[in-house]
C-alpha cells in the first residue's frame, strides 16, 4: 500500500527520532514525491524530537524516583489550546511508539482519535513506526556487530490450540487469538517484557537477565497474565466458547544478538537458551504444570513469599545431550 503525504512527513519525523540515517533518507525523498514541502518535514521533525525530548524526560523522572528523588517536571511538547492536527497527531503517535513512550502514548492515541484519525490510519502510523524502528535497529546493528548478551526468555503457548481452531474455524480463531494477545499487552507494558517473536499461537518474550529475575518479574508476568484471562474468563466464554490457557517455560543464558535477512531484516537472539526454553515448554503436558523453570532461572530468582518453586528432576530434553535441572512453580495465596 502506498503511503500517503501525511504519512511520509510523519515517517521523516520518526526516523530522525530513532536516528535512522538510511530511513530519513528515503523517506525524506519519499514525503517530496508525496508533494510535502521542506517546511511540512522541519514542523514534523521539530515535533518528533520534542516527543522524543518528552519520553526521556519521563524516564528520567521514573528513574530518580527509583531513588527516592522528587519528580521531575516533564517538558511539554507544545503548548497549545487547540486539538492537534491530523499530522502532528500521525507524528506524536509514531515517534511515541518508535522511543518506547509508555508514559505518553495513550495520551498521543487519545489526541490522535481527537484530531479525527480513525482506527486503520493510526494502525497504519504504528505499523509504519515499527518499520522504522526495525531498520534503524539494523543499521546500528551493521556497524557494532553482533554483541554477546545474558537474558531471559519466556515462551508462551496457547494449550490445545488444534482442538481450538477445529472449533472455531480460522477466521474465529484469528479473533481469538488476538484477543488473547490484546490482553497480554497491557501485562507486558506492566513488566516492561521485550516481545521477541509470535510465532502463531505462541509469544516468546524477553528481557536483560537483571530486568527479568529483579523483583522475580519473569515469574510476576506470567500468573498476572493468567489472572487476567481468568477475570476475563465470562468475555471469553460468551464470544468464543471457550477459555483461554496458556503454559509457559524459561530459561537464562548467554546469546548471540545479530541483524538477519537481506529481503527482510529483523534482529534475532542466537543460543541454546531458546532451544531449552521451547522443550521445555513441551514438557508443561508431562508434568501437568502451567509453568516449567530452569535450574538457571530458579537459581537467579529473588526469594519470596509469593511464589514457591519445586525441583522435578534432571531431564534431557528434545534434540539436547545434557541434562537440565527443571522446577515447577506455585503462586501461593
Amino acid at each position: 500500500m502506498t503511503a500517503t503525504k501525511e504519512q511520509e512527513i510523519a515517517a521523516v519525523g520518526i526516523s530522525v527520532a530513532v536516528g535512522c540515517k538510511p530511513c530519513t533518507c528515503h523517506h525524506v525523498r519519499a514525503a517530496r514525491k508525496a508533494g510535502a514541502t521542506d517546511e511540512e518535514m522541519k514542523a514534523a521533525v521539530a515535533l518528533a524530537l520534542s516527543v522524543q525530548a518528552n519520553a526521556a524526560a519521563a524516564m528520567e523522572t521514573f528513574f530518580l524516583t527509583r531513588l527516592g528523588e522528587p519528580r521531575r517536571r516533564a517538558p511539554s511538547e507544545r503548548p497549545s489550546r487547540q486539538p492537534p492536527s491530523r499530522q502532528d497527531a500521525l507524528v506524536s503517535v509514531g515517534v511515541a511508539l518508535a522511543v518506547n513512550d509508555v508514559s505518553n502514548l495513550p495520551r498521543h492515541m487519545a489526541a490522535a482519535g481527537a484530531a479525527g484519525l480513525d482506527e486503520s490510519e493510526v494502525e497504519s502510523i504504528m505499523k509504519l513506526s515499527r518499520v522504522i524502528k526495525g531498520k534503524g535497529a539494523y543499521h546500528l546493528e551493521r556497524h557494532t556487530g553482533p554483541r554477546i548478551e545474558e537474558r531471559v526468555f519466556v515462551f508462551l503457548d496457547l494449550t490445545d490450540s488444534t482442538a481450538i481452531t477445529e472449533r472455531l474455524g480460522h477466521v474465529r480463531y484469528s479473533r481469538f487469538i488476538r484477543s488473547c494477545f490484546r490482553d497480554l499487552a497491557a501485562v507486558l507494558i506492566q513488566y516492561k517484557a521485550q516481545i521477541y517473536q509470535y510465532v502463531g499461537d505462541e509469544v516468546v518474550l524477553s528481557w536483560d537477565s537483571g530486568d527479568g529475575v529483579k523483583d522475580n518479574t519473569c515469574l510476576r508476568l506470567f500468573f498476572t497474565y493468567q489472572e487476567r484471562l481468568q477475570e476475563k474468563s465470562a468475555d471469553y466464554e460468551r464470544e468464543f466458547g471457550v477459555v483461554p490457557v496458556f503454559r509457559g517455560s524459561m530459561d537464562l543464558g548467554k546469546v548471540t544478538r545479530a541483524s538477519v535477512g537481506d529481503i527482510k531484516r529483523d534482529v534475532a537472539y542466537h543460543g541454546n537458551v531458546l532451544h531449552v526454553a521451547s522443550r521445555l515448554q513441551e514438557l508443561c503436558k508431562v508434568y501437568a504444570e502451567p509453568v516449567l523453570i530452569t535450574e538457571r532461572v530458579n537459581d537467579a530468582l529473588e526469594g519470596s513469599p509469593r511464589f514457591a518453586t519445586r525441583f522435578l528432576g534432571n531431564v534431557t530434553l528434545r534434540g539436547q545431550s545434557q541434562e537440565v535441572g527443571v522446577f515447577g512453580v506455585d503462586a501461593v495465596t
